[in-house]
Formats: C-alpha cells, sequence, structure tokens
C-alpha cells in the first residue's frame, strides 16, 4: 500500500510581497521572519431564504459575502512589516540604514499579497491577494511562569483582512530570506521617565488601525469580495510586567498625569541593529501589583499613547518595502 504524503507545517514558507494596486497578487519577494504561522479566518455567509409557504421543515440558503481574514505570526529577523500598520518608511544613510517609519497623507494603508507554501511532492500552495493589517503587536516575555525561561524570542502579530484566497499548486516568486538571527526578549530595555527599568519581565505594544470592513452598497452584484479597507482611527495601547522595589511604578498611575521624562523601548540585537519606540503622551490607565506568596510581586501597567514613533537601525543595510 501506497504511504500518504501528510502536508507538514515544518516545510511551509511564508513570504509576501507589497501591493501597487490594491488586490491585484505580486510575486512575493520577501520570506517572513523565523517560526511563521498563517492561522486563517475564512468564512462563507449564506442568507437564510425563509417564509418559502410550504409545510416542509428543510431550510435553504443563497450565498453571499466571502470573508477572507488571518492572524500571521512570525519571530522578526527585521522591522519591514510594520510599514503595513504604520504606512511608510524613509531608508537614509548606511552602516547603519536608518529606516524611519510615517504616517502616509489620509486614510489609506499599504495592501500586501501573502503566499503559504508548503513543500511536497506536489507542493499546496495558497496565495492571498489584498492584506491590510487590522492590529500589529509586538510582544515579549523574557521569563516567569510559562515563558522557559530568560532568552525567548520577541514575536510579532498580525491580525489581517484580506480580499480572495486562491489555491494552487506552484509558487509566483522566489522570494529571498534575510537569514538574520530573530529578536529576543534578554535584549529589550523598557525606559520610563528617562530610568531604564532592569527588572521588566514581558510586555507588548498593540498598534490598532481600525480598518473599516471594505463592503459598500454600491458593489457589483456579481462580486462577493471587499474592497479596500481605510485606517478609521490608529491607537497605541498595551502592557508592561515587571518587578519593583518601592512605589515608582504605582505613582505614574496615581498621579493621573502623563508619565514625564523621556519614555522608550529598544529592541537591541547589537549595535546599530535595534528598533527604538518612543512614546508621546504615555498615560498609564491601570496598574496591578496582587501579592505573590511564591515569590517577588509584580506590577503590570496597562498604558495608551498618543502616538509612538518608530525608527530601525539596520547594520546589514537591508532595503525596507517604503
Amino acid at each position: 500500500m501506497a504511504e500518504t504524503e501528510f502536508l507538514s507545517g515544518k516545510r511551509e514558507i511564508i513570504s509576501i510581497g507589497k501591493e501597487s494596486t490594491y488586490g491585484t497578487a505580486v510575486n512575493p519577494t520577501i520570506i517572513l521572519g523565523n517560526n511563521a504561522t498563517w492561522t486563517p479566518n475564512n468564512e462563507n455567509s449564506w442568507l437564510d431564504n425563509r417564509g418559502a409557504g410550504t409545510g416542509s421543515t428543510t431550510q435553504t440558503y443563497e450565498i453571499s459575502n466571502k470573508i477572507v481574514r488571518g492572524t500571521l505570526k512570525f519571530v522578526p529577523q527585521d522591522w519591514m512589516m510594520l510599514v503595513f500598520a504604520i504606512g511608510q518608511t524613509t531608508n537614509t544613510g548606511s552602516a547603519p540604514t536608518v529606516h524611519t517609519f510615517s504616517r502616509k497623507t489620509g486614510y489609506t494603508i499599504p495592501s500586501f499579497t501573502l503566499e503559504r507554501k508548503i513543500n511536497a511532492t506536489t507542493d499546496s500552495v495558497r496565495t492571498y491577494d489584498g492584506c491590510q493589517c487590522n492590529r500589529f503587536t509586538i510582544e515579549w516575555n523574557a521569563g516567569g511562569s510559562g515563558a522557559g525561561g530568560t532568552g525567548q524570542y520577541v514575536f510579532a502579530s498580525m491580525d489581517v483582512f484580506a480580499r480572495d484566497i486562491t489555491p494552487g499548486t506552484t509558487g509566483a516568486g522566489s522570494p529571498t530570506n534575510p537569514n538574520l538571527a530573530g529578536f529576543q526578549a534578554r535584549n529589550v530595555t523598557l525606559t520610563l521617565n528617562s530610568s531604564a527599568k532592569t527588572h521588566c519581565i514581558r510586555g507588548n505594544i498593540v498598534i490598532d488601525t481600525h480598518l473599516n470592513d471594505g463592503r459598500f452598497s454600491y458593489y457589483s452584484s456579481s462580486s462577493a469580495l471587499k474592497g479596500e479597507s481605510q485606517m478609521q482611527l490608529t491607537t497605541y495601547s498595551g502592557e508592561f510586567t515587571l518587578h519593583y522595589t518601592d512605589n515608582t511604578e504605582i505613582d505614574f498611575w496615581n498621579n493621573r498625569v502623563v508619565v514625564p521624562g523621556t519614555n522608550t523601548l529598544v529592541f537591541n540585537r547589537a549595535t546599530d541593529d535595534n528598533l527604538t519606540c518612543t512614546f508621546t503622551n504615555l498615560r498609564i490607565i491601570a496598574a496591578s501589583d496582587p501579592t505573590n506568596l511564591d515569590g517577588f510581586n509584580m506590577i503590570t501597567l496597562r498604558w495608551v499613547a498618543d502616538d509612538i514613533t518608530f525608527v530601525a537601525n539596520d547594520i546589514n543595510d537591508q532595503t525596507y518595502i517604503t
């Protein structure tokens, strides 16, 4: 009996390419960072058709919208994917190249094509076009319960709205892999009120673009696909969890004001190889420091900010998506 060849996730390559026109698929040019996974949330919307005036208990349906979404998660080898949450980058200098992220004028946000190629005797390829970032999260955990100890990777994840999916058996291009080490949690430095918090354990940054769903009543009756989504509002929020020695951190919340001084978060892999996140008007909206009878107490600061400036230094002089 012939052995059945199952598709293995370990043999899957996820790659992306920026689209010039929304929903027009391009050849993927970049293999996503280490440990990349895609979790789809695809649906076909079927509408109930009731009131047929018969005695039958059988239900009937009519096909409606096609809903294509998913969550992309990966270990960043660089910070290029931030462009899809923020808008654009300016690349200057060399050794390191400095990549400054900024908003585009208006409500547009870049779209990209995502390709999943699962290698087998006959490859399985799924191509998603019109992908847009509804939420971008950067998270890390350097140790503690459930983390597995110091040296864990930093992870990035994107909640994605897409236009359509095309299954196939051949890849559209030959993407490249930066072949760089992933960023690790032990290299993350949090600074609050101009003071480095050397005992920060874990945390996250969440960028919400609050995309609309791209569906309007003037579309063709023959199309079940969504149109281009737009940013309605960009918000920045997250959490920092750290050991503490005095009331400094609880005072950030108790004083009910913007945290003074310099407030930054730096992901530093090596000299001139980092991402610096500078907060504008950082506010602590909650501060939880429960008793821990099994060890040191920790405090979790839940925060929001008016804005975050992202600047990446790249000693490898990669050309970022603009």
